[in-house]
């Protein structure tokens, strides 16, 4: 009756103003093509920082596909599903089913002084305004809030599989670690991104120390005080596996 599959890549390959379905809108068609009566449905996996490849090879970022290779792409996607549709190995899923959500408190670091009075200075017009208002609450006595709430929801069906869908522009990493801790308690696991109230970025632990856009630039944009803390990955994926596990 229908399928619903799942890939870990931004669906940006033509970026500017082209609006379409990307990859993902090609990949949904050849699969509904090649299974008659068959419906189809992408869950968007944790591809915080992937795009769509390949790296434009005269430069060292990501040059807007052809729509032509973007069909491509996306066919290529929907004949690995097609591959499992029409495979052996496929497994009922069965089991209680289960949905469990709790909001937690990510932590930011704090804006100083001296962040303030550089970015008043800083060419860039977002982190002037990002300056102003922090200085604006400084000057008014105002608390700075550095904390972020954070949804993290599950969906369970018995032992045999587990959905994760957590609240915010999530990296692989987060995926990854979650299928290991889960591979212990359910024979399948799916974990998903950019669910109910999206917060923006939320980097791994590993990307912290880097730096760069997913990790403060961001930041700048949503006017918050600074980057998030060390230990926000492990705060996650504990929640999510006490949420599945813990009964």
């Amino acid at each position: 009756k229908g399928v619903l599959f799942s890939y870990a890549c931004h669906p940006t390959s033509r970026g500017e103003l082209l609006i379409g379905g990307d990859y993902v809108g090609f990949a949904l068609q050849h699969i509904e093509q090649n299974n008659d009566g068959l419906i189809a449905c992408f869950i968007q996996g944790c591809a915080g920082d992937i795009k769509p490849g390949p790296v434009d090879p005269k430069s060292t970022k990501f040059s807007p596909r052809t729509v032509e290779q973007v069909q491509h792409m996306g066919e290529q996607l929907g004949e690995v599903v097609n591959t499992v549709i029409q495979s052996q190995t496929r497994a009922p899923i069965e089991g209680k089913l289960q949905i469990t959500n709790q909001v937690i408190s990510l932590e930011m670091e704090s804006v100083t002084a001296a962040q303030i009075d550089a970015g008043l200075n800083d060419p860039n017009p977002v982190i002037q305004k990002w300056a102003e208002h922090f200085q604006t609450l400084d000057q008014t006595n105002t608390p700075i809030n550095t904390q972020v709430p954070f949804e993290v929801q599950t969906l369970a069906l018995g032992q045999t599989f587990a959905l994760v869908a957590l609240a915010g522009e999530i990296t692989i990493e987060y995926a990854l670690r979650l299928k290991e801790s889960l591979e212990p308690h359910f024979n399948h696991a799916l974990i998903t991104a950019y669910a109910n109230h999206i917060i923006g970025y939320v980097p791994a632990k590993r990307q912290i120390p880097e730096g760069g856009y997913e990790v403060w630039t961001n930041q700048y944009h949503l006017k918050r005080p600074g980057p998030y803390v060390e230990h926000t990955e492990d705060h996650i994926c504990h929640t999510a596996l006490n949420l599945l596990t813990h009964k």
